[in-house]
């Protein structure tokens, strides 16, 4: 079902007629390194996000096992709660960046 996918991904389905239409397929090309181009706007995406979200005051990270926090919780609206929803790939992709770069270090 089309609801089921991410933003990034019914884009990706518009943008290109020659894709597969099935989510799995969308899915599988992106995470074999196809459309390069599309894992750029996905991580340059989420780090819109947190920059906004981040200049508000919230603090998002990955736990211990890579899921994501966002706090403090008093701060954290439920439209936050929305876009986190709504972007999850994107905001994972730049946690996880920016965990990778903290690790490289």
């Amino acid at each position: 079902m089309i609801s089921d996918w991410t933003p990034l991904e019914r884009w990706a389905l518009a943008e290109d007629l020659a894709t597969p239409r099935t989510l799995i397929e969308v899915r599988r090309r992106v995470a074999d390194g196809g459309w390069a181009d599309l894992r750029s706007a996905e991580l340059a995406a989420g780090r819109e996000i947190l920059a906004e979200l981040r200049g508000r005051g919230l603090r998002l990270r990955l736990d211990e096992d890579g899921r994501p926090c966002v706090g403090p919780r008093e701060r954290v609206r439920p439209e936050d709660l929305e876009l986190l929803r709504a972007e999850r790939a994107a905001v994972l992709a730049a946690l996880r960046h920016e965990h990778e770069q903290e690790e490289g270090r």
